[in-house]
């Protein structure tokens, strides 16, 4: 059985059953599948020893230690965009590309944006020259900028904007191929910040003492900066 820790407005089920609380487990003993529980501490700490398979979201990570049995997922790598533009970018040369990254969200949370550039260090490599900037937090809004140039050549503009939305925007400019993508766009359709219960199982990592220090690394950097 696999237990997907996460946000119910986010999570596509598809195969995957919705699981109301830890209590219902009982009613479910033996059944194979996956199920969506609320990505709560309280939660996984009451399944941390239960044997099963569990998945939590990057947001969690900073309440495991190397030795847990559990697995993590980040946000952006199941996003069914994120993963178009991930496979033209493997089947171009990221040398000399740009990417360029928005993210709004609505509250300040370190452990998305480091999740993000986590996700965006596997595609790229590791950061080389890294710069920061952040905007005062006196007004309604504020913003992180980021200038990367990964190890792969490849440069990208990295920002985070805390606002009352929910929005990301890429655009990846290769040498033959341009990709963009906005989900304020696709208003009205089919929600492009939800990604599927299946897409969490297959790219989950297992947590180890490298990944939490690598998540880490990022968290710090991010907190980090010059007001401008």
């Amino acid at each position: 059985m696999s237990i997907i820790l996460g946000d119910f407005t986010e999570v596509e089920l598809g195969q995957a059953s919705r699981l109301q609380s830890v209590e219902k487990l009982v009613e479910i003993n033996g059944e194979q599948g996956s199920f969506v529980m609320d990505a709560t501490e309280k939660n996984l700490r009451a399944l941390e020893k239960s044997g099963y398979n569990i998945f939590i979201p990057a947001d969690l990570l900073s309440y495991v230690n190397e030795d847990s049995d559990a697995k993590v997922y980040f946000e952006l790598e199941c996003y069914p965009f994120y993963k178009k533009i991930k496979e033209v970018i493997e089947n171009g040369s990221k040398a000399n590309g740009v990417f360029r990254f928005r993210r709004m969200v609505r509250e300040d949370n370190l452990d998305i944006m480091a999740g993000d550039l986590y996700v965006l260090s596997l595609l790229f490599g590791e950061p080389k020259v890294r710069q920061i900037k952040r905007s005062k937090r006196d007004s309604g809004t504020s913003h992180i900028i980021l200038m990367i140039r990964f190890e792969s050549g490849a440069m990208a503009h990295v920002e985070f904007t805390i606002a009352n939305v929910e929005r990301v925007e890429v655009e990846w400019s290769g040498m033959k191929r341009i990709v963009e993508f906005d989900s304020e766009e696709l208003n009205g359709q089919l929600l492009p910040l939800q990604y599927n219960a299946e897409d969490v199982l297959y790219s989950a990592k297992k947590v180890d003492a490298v990944l939490i220090d690598k998540v880490k690394f990022y968290r710090d950097f991010i907190a980090g900066g010059t007001l401008i």
